[in-house]
């Protein structure tokens, strides 16, 4: 059977999932949307609740396979040109590794807007890094804009959450490489070894105390413009791009 009722009360599930509180009742569920995106976080092992799909029926695995109409997915979505392909995933989130991890992590401190969230998850997955930690309040990762920005790399990187307090235990030991404007040591001046941690502050009031005195290094993104500030993701960017660098 093809649904073809906004109204109906499977659709109007999948559509109240674009908010948190939802995502949460109904135990960790978010939406996926691309074909390509959904077969990649299956075979990354993300459990495929269910899998919407306007004709057609994609091989993925999943655990129900719902045909729907196309405006019916642009209902779930809120997009007038959806995917053909949706799926509602269960979250899955990593915890921080007990022993000292090899590779390049990255932290942040209480992310609050999830476009440029998913933006970083993005280039964390293009520069490999081996997870994302969230400290404290952050935008919850899974949210609809944040999952579109990821372009499907919400799949590949090992996401953790952590109170500011966890973390600055789980670091102790570890060469963490904070940023701040008045830093005095220019972030390309600052090598790394091959395990670090690049620990970014939030948008707008950047890293705390207690994560600063957390740090190895404290370095910063030199401006010779007018601005006070880059834009989280492309500071984001900056650094890890030029820690993989080595």
């Amino acid at each position: 059977m093809v649904i073809t009722s906004l109204g109906n009360p499977r659709v109007k599930a999948a559509t109240a999932l674009s908010l948190r509180k939802h995502r949460d009742a109904a135990g960790g569920l978010f939406l996926l949307e691309g074909e390509p995106f959904v077969t990649r976080a299956a075979g990354a092992g993300f459990e495929v609740v269910e899998l919407w799909h306007s004709g057609g029926a994609p091989r993925i695995a999943a655990k129900e396979l719902i045909e729907a109409t196309p405006a019916v997915l642009a209902k779930i979505t809120g997009k007038d040109n959806p995917q053909a392909v949706v799926g509602v995933l269960r979250k899955r989130w990593a915890s921080l590794p007990s022993a000292r991890a090899p590779g390049l992590w990255l932290a942040l401190d209480r992310p609050r807007d999830p476009g440029n969230l998913g933006t970083i998850i993005r280039t964390a997955d293009a520069v490999a890094v081996a997870g994302v930690i969230l400290i404290g309040e952050a935008t919850d990762p899974f949210a609809l804009e944040c999952v579109r920005a990821t372009s499907g790399s919400i799949a590949a990187v090992p996401l953790a959450r952590c109170t500011e307090g966890a973390f600055v235990a789980w670091a102790i030991g570890r060469e963490v490489i904070g940023t701040a404007g008045g830093a005095s040591l220019d972030y390309r001046e600052a090598k790394a070894g091959a395990d670090v941690v690049v620990l970014m502050g939030s948008e707008s009031d950047g890293l705390s105390a207690g994560l600063l005195a957390a740090c190895s290094r404290v370095v910063c993104i030199p401006m010779w413009g007018g601005t006070e500030s880059l834009n989280l993701a492309v500071a984001v960017g900056v650094m890890l791009y030029e820690v993989r660098r080595g």
